[in-house]
């Protein structure tokens, strides 16, 4: 006989730390679903800073996204393609640079979409961070 799963509940005490980027977001999100595909189990407590999402959370912004047309199929397979390798595009340079203009555009979109979940910190515009 099977025996069901548990799953520990969130324990919400406030303590979680919002992402201060939405690309530190994104390739958090695609390593933790491409972990949990291939087994890996997380519970609450096992890492070292607890985030406000899990990482489903964040993929799922971006399908929701790309239902709303807000995403296009390219940004999505630039997106999915670079956050497998966890790596932004505009690091590898030269004949990426194309795709990094892409990944750029789609972070762009996804960022408020994280900012109003938050998952990511809202940034401050830059006259009111000087000041």
């Amino acid at each position: 006989m099977k025996h069901p799963c548990f799953v520990p509940p969130r324990t919400g005490n406030g303590g979680e730390v919002p992402f201060e980027n939405v690309e530190e977001a994104w390739l958090w999100g695609v390593k933790g679903v491409k972990s949990r595909i291939e087994g890996v189990r997380m519970l609450p407590g096992m890492s070292r800073v607890e985030r406000p999402c899990e990482a489903v959370d964040v993929v799922n912004c971006v399908a929701k996204l790309r239902r709303s047309r807000r995403l296009s199929q390219q940004q999505i397979a630039i997106l999915f393609l670079y956050g497998q390798h966890d790596v932004p595009p505009r690091v590898l340079g030269g004949n990426h640079a194309q795709a990094a203009i892409v990944w750029d555009e789609a972070l762009n979109v996804l960022k408020s979409e994280l900012e109003q979940k938050g998952i990511v910190a809202q940034q401050l515009p830059q006259e009111l961070a000087d000041a």
